[in-house]
C-alpha cells in the first residue's frame, strides 16, 4: 500500500476507468511525473492502483482551503481493466471528485461499452462532479480522426 501523502490544501480525487490495455496506467504516469513520461512497457493493473501528485494552487484556492500552503493535493485511482475486476470499480470510484473514461483512438467509440463502464463506475451514493472523456493511442490515428472520435466520445457521455 503506497504512503499516504500530507494533505497540504484540498485533495482531489480523481479515478480513471476502461478497457483492458487502453492505456490509463501509461496516461496516468505521463500525468504524475511529467518530467519521466509515461513508460514503455507496463505491467497489467490488478485490482487498482494509486498515484498522488502535489500541484500548486492558484492564489485563491490556497486561501479558500485555509492551509496557507499554496499546494493541493491530487490522488489518482488506476482501475483494472480486466473484467474479473469490473466488481471491484466502485469501490475506488464511489468518493471521486473527477471520473475518466478512457478509450483507444484507434477504433470509433462504443456507446455500448463506454455506457457500461459509467454504469459501473458511477455510484449511487455520490456521483462525480466532473466527468470526462479522454482518447488514448492519438499517435497511432490522425488529428482529424482523433478529434472526430473525441466528439463522439463526448456526445455519448453527455446522452
Amino acid at each position: 500500500m503506497p504512503r499516504p501523502m500530507p494533505q497540504h490544501g484540498p485533495p482531489v480525487i480523481t479515478a480513471i476507468v476502461g478497457p483492458y490495455a487502453v492505456g490509463k496506467t501509461s496516461l496516468i504516469q505521463a500525468f504524475a511525473m511529467p518530467g519521466i513520461g509515461a513508460s514503455r512497457f507496463t505491467s497489467p493493473t490488478i485490482g487498482a492502483a494509486v498515484a498522488n501528485h502535489l500541484f500548486p494552487l492558484p492564489e485563491s484556492a490556497a486561501s479558500v482551503g485555509g492551509s496557507g500552503s499554496g499546494m493541493g493535493c491530487h490522488t489518482i485511482w488506476d482501475t483494472a481493466g480486466q473484467e474479473r475486476y469490473a466488481s471491484l470499480v466502485p469501490m475506488y470510484t464511489r468518493n471521486c471528485d473527477i471520473l475518466i473514461v478512457a478509450v483507444p483512438a484507434t477504433e470509433d467509440p462504443d456507446p455500448e461499452t463506454v455506457r457500461r463502464l459509467l454504469v459501473a463506475a458511477l455510484p449511487p451514493i455520490r456521483s462525480p462532479k466532473v466527468i470526462k472523456g479522454v482518447l488514448t493511442k492519438c499517435d497511432l490515428v490522425t488529428p482529424a480522426t482523433a478529434l472526430k472520435r473525441r466528439l463522439l466520445l463526448e456526445e455519448i457521455i453527455t446522452e
